[in-house]
């Protein structure tokens, strides 16, 4: 390979690597949740839609605290509606 494309490979891939690195902190446990609360939401609510039963099954498998993320979710105005299963 030419020299220029690996360096450029690389460098392409430490933008991205710093980007989620910026984006997502831990939310309690050993889980990477996004810290933004309206991001939070959208992912919480795509994953509760898509993969996951229940709230707790989510907090299970991102071991995550559940409290802390309906807390993290309150502050912008929603909460958890287990009749439909997402954040309302």
């Amino acid at each position: 390979y030419p020299r220029g494309l690996i360096g450029r490979k690389k460098c392409r891939s430490h933008r991205v690597t710093g980007f989620f690195s910026f984006t997502l902190a831990f939310l309690g446990g050993g889980s990477m949740l996004p810290r933004d609360p309206v991001m939070l939401l959208s992912y919480v609510n795509t994953q509760l839609r898509d993969r996951d039963a229940s709230l707790d099954a989510l907090c299970d498998r991102e071991e995550t605290d559940r409290d802390a993320l309906c807390a993290a979710l309150r502050e912008i105005g929603y909460e958890y509606d287990a009749a439909q299963n997402r954040f309302v």
